[in-house]
């Protein structure tokens, strides 16, 4: 517009000297044509520079608009697939207490539960679609540049947008959404119900003619697709979790401690339970009455083992109680043993004993051979913890000498000393305390002074109560 100026200028001065005379007229009229060609052509040219920004800027904003709808995508297939994942992760215990404050998303929330095929289709349903849209913005995005730009064929151009997006989705769409929402899964149902109930509802047409198209396909292959017509609200894992939530490994609730221990008794073999063999207070059948109550004040024990040549023959055993009838014989007072294999399971075996009135059995191997003893007592222990007796000691030797060694309470478990004092000593289901290890190696009942050399590690059997190993002084060889 400028260069217009001027020539209007210059055309302005030509007219002039047109007045003051004609013989330069013809000169003036072909100048003054040329000056409007000019600005014609001048104009021409910034329409086209104008028309070539505005080009160039309706694709940037097209652009623009392509990445914002690709990116909206994105964040809708997390959403989902975080949404997914939180639903299979959640407590239905803590669902179900947030259903019963009587609250709008309590409502919703039980709702969604209780419909869990359409709900994991709707989210399925959404994160698809939302996928598409992702799989068409990145080839619209990408197709001028791997085409147009650097010229590359169609095949290896698709390739490239395929590994772009898969990295793209992968990362933003799968990976990070299912971490945090995994994490918050009872939260982020709470804080999303109202769009999970919009979705869920704007997709429930759909997925209710996918979701009657499956179950008819699952007929036709003989699959039994009948709901339950009370839903599961939660179940044993769901408990467990909610205890592992409530508690903390510093002080846990004696209720809570109970409740978890219900919940792992039927994963209980009966062996983790059961006093070894090589800790098994038995007396033999020959013994006389007077024998036997002397034993009994010796150990402190209610029941005893009998047996007829060893102990691998035990077959019965008896009570304190019996003595008070006054027995003749000790065949009078004694109770069958019933015999059990060392893998069954501590609530069967609780079952069995109530069933057959019963406080004591026999536990044996796959051979038959004898490898320990379970009561009532221990099995009940496994629910309600440690029961002490008025013969229970509340406190067991548990000392580190000067010199080095430790003086060591023989019924102290061998994964407690370990953890405790950074031992090394083996672990085994044969024995579950130092003295059971300690017969265990050495292979027969031991005596007092008496040494096992165990790797680098030395024990002496201190003292001994009855035919069970009382103390040991352990040390370290350093040779």
């Amino acid at each position: 517009m400028g260069l217009a100026r001027d020539w209007t200028t210059v055309f302005g001065d030509h007219l002039q000297q047109l007045e003051r005379g004609p013989q330069s007229g013809l000169h003036v009229r072909a100048f003054c044509l040329f000056g409007l060609l000019h600005v014609w052509s001048a104009s021409k040219a910034a329409q086209d520079h104008g028309s070539a920004l505005g080009i160039q800027r309706r694709r940037f904003q097209s652009i623009m608009n392509e990445a914002l709808i690709l990116l909206a995508a994105l964040l809708l297939s997390a959403f989902f697939s975080g949404m997914e994942i939180a639903y299979l992760s959640a407590s239905r215990l803590q669902i179900e207490i947030e259903t019963k404050r009587a609250t709008w998303s309590g409502a919703r929330l039980a709702y969604l539960i209780n419909h869990p095929s359409h709900f994991i289709g709707a989210m399925l349903m959404g994160n698809t679609i939302a996928l598409v849209v992702v799989g068409l913005q990145t080839s619209a995005l990408l197709d001028p540049v791997f085409i147009g730009q650097w010229n590359l064929g169609p095949g290896l151009a698709v390739a490239l947008q395929t590994l772009a997006s898969t990295l793209v989705v992968l990362f933003m769409a799968e990976y990070l959404p299912k971490a945090f929402f995994r994490n918050r899964a009872n939260d982020s149902l709470r804080w999303f119900t109202l769009p999970l109930t919009l979705v869920y509802w704007l997709l429930w047409p759909l997925v209710e003619v996918l979701t009657r198209l499956s179950k008819a396909f699952l007929r036709r292959m003989g699959r039994d697709v009948k709901a339950s017509a009370e839903p599961v609200v939660f179940g044993r894992a769901d408990l467990d979790h909610y205890l592992e939530e409530g508690s903390t490994a510093e002080e846990v609730e004696p209720e809570i401690e109970l409740f978890r221990n219900a919940l792992d008794f039927g994963d209980v073999k009966v062996r983790s339970c059961m006093v070894p063999r090589t800790e098994i207070c038995a007396v033999p059948a020959s013994i006389s009455m007077e024998d036997l109550r002397e034993k009994f004040t010796e150990t402190g024990f209610s029941k005893l083992v009998v047996y007829r040549d060893t102990v691998d023959d035990a077959f019965a055993y008896v009570h304190a109680f019996g003595l008070f009838r006054r027995p003749k014989r000790l065949a009078s007072i004694l109770t069958p043993l019933s015999f059990v294999p060392e893998t069954m399971s501590a609530q069967e075996v609780f079952k069995m004993l109530i069933r057959d009135k019963r406080s004591m059995a026999s536990v044996v191997d796959d051979l038959g051979s004898l490898t320990g003893i379970v009561t009532l007592e221990d099995v009940v222990e496994e629910l309600f913890g440690e029961i002490d007796d008025e013969h229970d000691t509340d406190v067991r030797t548990e000392e580190a000498l000067p010199d080095g060694t430790w003086n060591l309470d023989a019924s102290l478990e061998v994964d407690y000393l370990n953890e405790t004092y950074g031992f090394d000593w083996p672990e085994d289901e044969a024995y579950s305390t130092l003295g059971g290890m300690i017969a265990d190696h050495l292979g027969h009942l031991p005596v007092e002074g008496e040494t096992l050399q165990l790797e680098n590690w030395v024990f002496t059997i201190q003292t001994m109560d009855a035919q069970r190993i009382a103390c040991v002084i352990v040390s370290k060889d350093q040779d």
